[in-house]
C-alpha cells in the first residue's frame, strides 16, 4: 500500500506492485465451493469477500484480547466451510458481539447448500425463514439424486478395468497399459452382465456429485468420491489426464478431509465427555478420523506441494506463490489441531503412531521449508506466530535462525507475543522483556483456535525456552532471580526446577546454602553440529536446483 502511495517514475514497476495486491485480494476471496475448483478460481466460484469478518467490533472490555485474534487475517484465505468451527470457537470466547457474529454466520450459510443448519441459525435469531431456501433445497436433492444415478455405473466400470488391467499386466508381465477414454470404457462393459448406464460426461459428474456433497456439508461422502477421481479418472482416462483437474481434485480433498476431521473430533469428544474420560479408549480402522482424517490431510498437502514444484506447472511464479500460500493456512489445520495434540495422539493405536509421527515429522519438514518461509515473509507474515510456536513447543532449533532472520524482516508489519518472545530470548537476550511477552503468550494462546487446546504445555514449553537461554549464558543463578524471569513464586520455581533436574531436561544442582542453580558446564557436539550443518545445506542445494530449473523452463516459454 505504501509503494502504491509512492510517485514512481517506473510506471511497469509500480504496474506490477498494483497487480500483485490486487490479485492477492482476488486469492484472499473465500469461496463458497472454491475448495473444490482450487484457490485460483476462488471469484469464479461463485464466491466473495466475507462479509463482516473483517469488520468485527470488539465486545466491550476484551479489546487487549481481540487484539491477539488472528482470524480475521487468516479467514481469506480459507474456504467458507472452514469458517464454521471458527465462529463457533468465538462464540464461546464472547470476544464478539453475539448478534455480529451471527450475522456473519448466516451470510456464509448462504453460500453454501447447508440448509438445514441456515434455518436453525436463522430461528435462533428471530429471522423469518425464507421461501426462496425451500427451492433451494429441493434443488440440492434433486441433484444429488440426479448426479448419484448417473456416476454409479461409471465408478463400477471404472472398477472393473481397473482390475481387468492389473490382471493383464500380471499375465504379460509388461508395463501397465495406457489410458482409455470414458467413452472407451463405456463401450468396452456395455455388452456386458449387470451393467449400468453411465454419460459420456460422467467424469465431470463425478465431480460435480462430490462439490454438492461438500456444499451440503456431506465431507466424508465428498472425500471418498473425490479419491475415486484421484486414484481412478486420473491414473485411468485420458480425461484426468489434466494438470489443473488433479490441482483442483486434490484441494477439494484436502479441504474435505480438514472438515472431516474437525467434526469426527467434536463427535468423539462429546462421546469421552459422556462416558466421563477417555477409560483407554482407541479408534477403530472404520473411524472417521482414520479413513479421511489428519494422516490423509498430510497426504494430500504434500501432493499439492509436489505437483506446485514440478517443472512442467504451468502456474507462473505469482500463482504458484498464491497457491502455496494458501497450502500454508490449510496446513495448520492438520498439523495444530492433531498432529501437534496430545489428546488425539493418546486415542491412536500404538502400532499406528509411529507411522503418524512420521507423517507429522514430513509436515514439519514441509512446513519449515525455506521457500514456505519466504512465502510467510511476502504474503502472509502473521504465520510467524505458528512457526515461533512449533520451535518453541518441538524445540526445532536447527529452522530457529531462519524464522528469525524472517521475523526481523517483517517486524513492522506484526505485532505477536509469540514471535516478539523468540526475539526477546535468542536475538536481545532481554529477559525482562521475555517476561512481559511471556504473559501476552498465553492471552494470546487462548483466544487462538489451533493454540487453545494445549495452552498450559505451550506456557511451559515457554518457560524452559526462556530458562534454558538464561542458564546457557550463566554459571549460576539465584532462584530469586529466575522465579522473576519466569513469573513464578520461589518455590514454585524451586519446585519446576528439581522436576526438570529428576527428569533430566536439565544438568544442574540447586545450592540449597547459597540459595541457587548451579549450571553444569555444557561442551558442544561437533559431529552433530556437522550433521545439522549439512543437512541444511543439501536442502538449500536441492532448493537452488529446482530454482534454477523453474527459471530455465520459463526463458524457454518467453523465448
Amino acid at each position: 500500500e505504501q509503494a502504491d502511495r509512492q510517485t514512481d517514475t517506473d510506471e511497469s514497476r509500480r504496474r506490477k506492485r498494483k497487480g500483485l495486491k490486487e490479485h492477492t485480494t482476488k486469492m484472499g476471496d473465500v469461496p463458497g465451493e472454491g475448495a473444490m475448483d482450487g484457490p485460483a478460481s476462488a471469484s469464479a466460484s461463485g464466491g466473495g469477500k466475507v462479509e463482516g469478518i473483517d469488520g468485527l467490533a470488539y465486545n466491550g472490555g476484551e479489546e487487549s484480547l481481540a487484539s491477539y485474534d488472528l482470524s480475521q487475517r487468516m479467514c481469506p484465505y480459507w474456504d467458507i466451510h472452514m469458517i464454521f468451527p471458527l465462529i463457533s470457537f468465538l462464540e464461546e470466547l464472547e470476544l464478539y458481539p453475539p448478534e455480529h457474529l451471527a450475522r456473519v454466520k448466516i451470510q456464509l450459510l448462504e453460500k453454501t447448500d447447508m440448509m438445514d443448519y441456515l434455518e436453525e441459525v436463522a430461528a435462533e435469531q428471530g429471522i423469518e425463514k425464507k421461501s426462496e431456501w425451500d427451492v433451494r433445497r429441493d434443488e440440492v436433492f434433486q441433484h444429488l439424486e440426479e448426479y448419484e444415478a448417473e456416476t454409479a455405473g461409471f465408478v463400477e466400470s471404472l472398477s472393473k478395468y481397473n482390475l481387468d488391467r492389473q490382471q493383464q499386466d500380471r499375465d504379460d508381465d509388461g508395463s501397465p497399459s495406457g489410458r482409455t477414454s470414458v467413452a472407451e470404457l463405456h463401450n468396452k462393459y456395455k455388452d456386458t452382465e449387470n451393467f449400468r448406464e453411465f454419460p459420456l460426461d460422467a467424469d465431470e459428474r463425478l465431480l460435480k456429485y462430490a462439490k454438492v456433497l461438500f456444499k451440503t456439508g456431506n465431507y466424508m461422502n465428498a472425500a471418498y468420491h473425490l479419491s475415486i477421481y484421484l486414484e481412478g479418472v486420473c491414473e485411468l482416462t485420458v480425461e484426468g489426464a489434466h494438470f489443473d483437474k488433479r490441482l483442483n481434485c486434490l484441494w477439494g480433498t484436502l479441504a474435505s478431509c480438514i472438515l472431516n476431521s474437525v467434526q469426527a473430533q467434536q463427535d468423539l469428544n462429546e462421546m469421552i465427555e459422556e462416558a466421563g474420560g477417555m477409560n483407554g479408549y482407541q479408534l477403530d480402522e472404520n473411524h472417521p478420523l482414520r479413513t479421511y482424517g489428519p494422516e490423509q490431510s498430510a497426504t494430500r498437502i504434500l501432493e499439492i506441494d509436489s505437483l506446485l514444484e514440478q517443472p512442467t506447472t504451468k502456474l507462473g511464479k505469482r500463482e504458484a506463490r498464491l497457491q502455496r500460500a494458501w497450502l500454508l493456512h490449510w496446513t495448520i489445520w492438520p498439523l495444530f489441531l492433531f498432529f501437534l495434540n496430545p489428546s488425539f495422539m493418546d486415542t491412536q493405536r500404538p502400532e499406528d503412531r509411529s507411522q503418524l509421527n512420521d507423517k507429522k515429522n514430513r509436515l514439519l519438514d514441509f512446513f519449515f521449508h525455506e521457500k514456505n518461509l519466504v512465502t510467510t515473509q511476502l504474503l502472509c507474515p502473521h504465520l510467524f506466530r505458528y512457526y515461533a510456536v512449533c520451535i518453541i513447543l518441538l524445540k526445532r532449533r536447527k529452522e530457529l535462525q531462519s524464522v528469525l532472520q524472517g521475523i526481523s524482516q517483517v517486524c513492522h508489519k506484526i505485532s505477536d507475543p509469540f514471535t516478539s518472545l523468540l526475539c526477546a530470548v535468542f536475538n536481545d537476550l532481554d529477559f525482562d522483556m521475555a517476561r512481559y511477552h511471556l504473559q501476552r503468550c498465553n492471552e494470546a494462546a487462548r483466544v487462538d483456535y489451533f493454540l487453545q487446546p494445549f495452552r498450559s504445555a505451550l506456557e511451559e514449553a515457554s518457560r524452559l525456552t526462556i530458562f534454558e537461554t538464561y542458564c546457557s549464558i550463566h554459571s549460576a543463578i539465584d532462584l530469586e532471580v529466575i522465579a522473576q524471569k519466569l513469573n513464578m513464586r520461589s518455590e514454585e520455581a524451586e519446585r519446576w526446577i528439581v522436576n526438570l533436574i529428576r527428569t533430566a531436561k536439565l544438568d544442574a544442582k540447586i545450592d540449597s546454602e547459597k540459595n541457587r542453580v548451579v549450571i553444569s558446564a555444557q561442551i558442544p557436539d561437533v559431529y552433530q553440529q556437522v550433521v545439522e550443518k549439512t543437512k541444511q545445506l543439501m536442502i538449500k542445494s536441492q532448493y537452488l536446483v529446482r530454482l534454477k530449473a523453474r527459471e530455465d523452463r520459463d526463458r524457454a516459454d518467453r523465448d
